[in-house]
């Protein structure tokens, strides 16, 4: 069986390797042109997801992912090669603890937003999108197909995080959809919004606030 590019382009090749990237590849885009530049192998592009946190301490959406599965493959004894990322074991641990101390901050946000209010005006709003914006932080919302998705942003730091959960369920699913930022800047940017919430705001239709691509 040959696999076919349904673009009909050739297998780019990973600009700190060399390889082929037969496997997959992460690149870079640039907004105002659309040209994409910079492509990675998987493996290096996981390796500079760990470096970068080794020298800024910026946890991102995928170096999670990493850490998880590669938690995962280590608690379950597999063999040396099965496993991928190229972290310290310190770092594994760090990143590891990191994403229980975010899913903390979700089942905070959770208990002392969502189910105190957030969720009864979401239900009732005519507009999938919706927000909440101070002088320092921004707050989206945004339901589909019975999902809703949290969004917060400093507007001076710009770290973020993004919890996702079940629009109309009453269960505590609330979990981590995404997040850019050092730990200790997410965890108080949590803080933040549930200091604004406390201030007992509406959240506000928002025809801007939309899932990528709708």
């Amino acid at each position: 069986m040959t696999s076919v590019n349904p673009l009909d382009e050739p297998t780019p090749v990973c600009g700190a390797c060399g390889v082929a990237c037969e496997r997959g590849y992460s690149m870079s885009i640039n907004t105002e042109t659309g040209e994409r530049h910079d492509y990675r192998c998987l493996d290096c592009s996981e390796r500079e997801r760990w470096v970068e946190y080794e020298q800024t301490r910026i946890l991102r959406t995928r170096l999670l992912e990493d850490a998880a599965y590669e938690g995962w493959m280590r608690r379950n004894d597999y063999p040396e090669g099965w496993t991928r990322p190229p972290a310290a074991p310190d770092l594994l641990t760090e990143v590891i603890a990191a994403n229980e101390a975010l899913h903390d901050a979700a089942k905070t946000f959770e208990r002392e937003v969502w189910f105190k209010g957030l969720q009864t005006q979401v239900q009732a709003a005519k507009l999938n999108g919706q927000s909440i914006q101070t002088d320092r932080l921004k707050w989206l919302v945004f339901t589909s197909a019975g999902r809703c998705l949290n969004t917060l942003e400093d507007l001076e730091d710009h770290h973020s995080v993004t919890f996702i959960t079940s629009e109309d369920g009453d269960e505590c699913v609330m979990g981590v959809q995404g997040v850019e930022g050092r730990l200790e800047d997410v965890v108080g940017l949590v803080g933040l919004a549930l200091n604004v919430w406390q201030e007992g705001p509406q959240v506000v239709g928002d025809e801007k606030v939309r899932m990528l691509g709708m």
